[in-house]
Formats: structure tokens, C-alpha cells, sequence
């Protein structure tokens, strides 16, 4: 039989190595749940949340892999009203993964528009988290501009991901019927698509041409850093909505900083400009609580 002492000394070896790895116990996982990642879009909270989940051995949940689906109303006319709406939308989409996670032992990776509220809306959200001390704000730097510059940088580097969005349209158009096994696109859309240029359907032709020019003229654009970005205005009450332009970025960074800053919605504020994700990662830890 097995010596008790020995199993004692194997289980302390194990907690011993778990403590080396920066792992948590499956009791430390509990006092330490739930942890929430807030901050504006292209501040790098994917790249940090994964390999906190891998350090301390926890769940990440995406919350732009949870909400989404929005389809602007027919009948919204101007910037403002489809933000109000959006924000309608991804408010009930947050409280529903803040309803079916909080509590557990899961990262809650929160996308830049779902950390964004006011009114009832900050409300509502405060007080269903209000419990949970272990909410991080990921902003660059505390220099809002400097961080502003830091965002729109990495924005622009997400555009360069429009190269497999511009080959996935130009191999439809040259009816290639094998490409998109090896590239993570859905088999049948694509092959649905396919069927219809082979029998050339002109608006399925012309939606294509049309995606390939647009993206390739964002893609150019975003590599030259020859950009004229245009601030996103929370109080803009008339400004209609402005059609779909290749050469139109918007950023919200200011108002993203501002809201997120001063709305109080995180316990803990993280800067990651010039640090490494290990960094980063320890700021976050040495504080969890």
C-alpha cells in the first residue's frame, strides 16, 4: 500500500511546481473568480487574456465571440441613433455573459464597445459587478494622447487581416473551388457563392469586385499610415450616417479613454505601453485579490 506520507509529499511537490508555474489551485481559482479585462479596441486585451488564462490556469471568455448579430435599424438616420442602438443591443448581449459567467473562474475578455456605458446603462452594469474586485482597466499609457496614438497604430495593423478577406473574394471570382479548405472560411457559403459567379450572377460579380476594391484601398491605406482619422462625437445629435467609404476611420479612442477612465467601471488601472505581455500580466496578478 502506498504510504500516506508519500501521497502527502507528491501532492506537495505538485502545489510546489503549480506555485513555480505561476498556476492557481483549483481553491485559489475560486477566490480568485471573476476576473474582468476592460479597455478601448486595439489596446491588446486578446493578446494579454490568453496567456493570463494559460498562467493561471483559467477560462477565458471572449465577449465578441458572445455578442453579436446587431442589424441596424431601418429606420435610424444619424451616428447618434445607431449608437444608441448598438448600445441597447450590447447591453443586453453583457448582461446575459455577465449573467452566465460571473461568480465562476473565468477572464471575461471584454471587447472595446461592450466596457463603453452611461446613464442607467453604467448603472445597471456597476452594480452586477460591483462584487468582483478583480476588474482591470488596460489603457497604454496614463498620456491620453500618447495612448491615442499607441490605439490608432494598432488599429490600422487590423487592417492588414483584409488580405485573406480580399484573396477569399478574388478566388471566387477566378472559381476556384478548392482554396477555401486550408483557410477557415465556411465550406458551403463559399461554395454557394461559387456556384452563383460560375453562373454569373452580376450582383454576386459586382459584390465582389466591389469588397476586393474596398478592402484593398483600407489595406493600402492603413500600410502607408497615410491616414485623415476622423474622433467620434458621443454628443454629435445631427450628423447623418456617412455611407460606406474606403478612406473613411473613425476612432473612438477619446471617447473610449474618457468613459472608461471616469466611469469608474474598473477597480484596477493597467498601462502596457512598453512592457512585454509577462509584464503586464504580473501587474495584473500582484493585485488580484
Amino acid at each position: 500500500m502506498i504510504s500516506i506520507f508519500i501521497i502527502m509529499n507528491l501532492q506537495e511537490n505538485i502545489q510546489r511546481i503549480k506555485q513555480m508555474m505561476g498556476l492557481l489551485t483549483e481553491q485559489e481559482q475560486e477566490n480568485y473568480s471573476t476576473i474582468l479585462i476592460f479597455g478601448p479596441q486595439g489596446v491588446g486585451k486578446s493578446t494579454l487574456t490568453k496567456p493570463l488564462g494559460k498562467r493561471l490556469g483559467i477560462e477565458v471568455i471572449n465577449t465578441d465571440e458572445k455578442i453579436r448579430g446587431f442589424q441596424m435599424p431601418d429606420n435610424i438616420r444619424t451616428k447618434k441613433e445607431l449608437w444608441n442602438s448598438s448600445r441597447d443591443f450590447e447591453f443586453d448581449g453583457m448582461k446575459k455573459v455577465l449573467n452566465d459567467y460571473l461568480g465562476k473562474p473565468v477572464i471575461i475578455d471584454i471587447g472595446g464597445s461592450h466596457g463603453v456605458w452611461e446613464g442607467k446603462h453604467l448603472e445597471e452594469i456597476k452594480s452586477m459587478i460591483s462584487q468582483y474586485p478583480n476588474t482591470f482597466l488596460l489603457l497604454p499609457t496614463e498620456n491620453k494622447e500618447k495612448s491615442k496614438e499607441h490605439l490608432r497604430k494598432n488599429l490600422l495593423k487590423r487592417e492588414h487581416d483584409m488580405e485573406g478577406a480580399i484573396e477569399y473574394w478574388k478566388k471566387l471570382l477566378e472559381k476556384d473551388e478548392n482554396w477555401f479548405s486550408n483557410n477557415g472560411y465556411e465550406k458551403e457559403d463559399y461554395l454557394d457563392l461559387l456556384e452563383k459567379v460560375k453562373n454569373n450572377d452580376k450582383k454576386t460579380i459586382d459584390l465582389a469586385n466591389y469588397w476586393i476594391n474596398r478592402m484593398q484601398t483600407r489595406l493600402d491605406l492603413a500600410k502607408s499610415g497615410d491616414v485623415n482619422w476622423v474622433d467620434f462625437d458621443i454628443n454629435d445629435e445631427e450628423s447623418e450616417l456617412v455611407k460606406p467609404q474606403p478612406d473613411y476611420f473613425e476612432d473612438k479612442s477619446d471617447y473610449f479613454i474618457d468613459n472608461m477612465t471616469n466611469s469608474g467601471i474598473a477597480n484596477h488601472t493597467i498601462y502596457n505601453l512598453d512592457k512585454d505581455t509577462n509584464e503586464v500580466i504580473d501587474d495584473i496578478i500582484k493585485v488580484l485579490i
